[in-house]
């Protein structure tokens, strides 16, 4: 005998509350049940790892691909820097910021 029909049998008043949430329970497990024998029978599981799997690789990569990019800009940036100063040396002029004096410094 159940819990409720024990209820029922003694007159003990149940909140709507009990009777409702055990509906919920039972059509839950219900439900989670007929789901999983689907996605096992029919290897839907499997195709959904799969493509879970895939789309983390395929973000991990376009990471790693940011993360070159950033750094090969990097190096041209500081190529760059390098070979103004060069420049600046051979022309016999001091680098920018270095010729202007400090205020605080009279």
């Amino acid at each position: 005998m159940s819990y409720f029909r024990s209820l029922q049998k003694y007159k003990t008043v149940v909140p709507s509350f009990w009777t409702d949430q055990s509906l919920f329970i039972r059509d839950g497990f219900i439900m989670g049940f007929t789901i999983e024998m689907i996605f096992l029978y029919t290897n839907m599981y499997d195709s959904f790892v799969r493509k879970a799997t895939l789309k983390c690789l395929e973000q991990k990569r376009y990471f790693d691909y940011k993360l070159k990019e950033k750094k090969k800009l990097d190096e041209i940036r500081e190529n760059k820097k390098k070979r103004i100063q060069e420049i600046q040396q051979m022309l016999g002029k001091d680098p920018p910021g270095e010729s202007i004096p400090d205020p605080k410094v009279e």
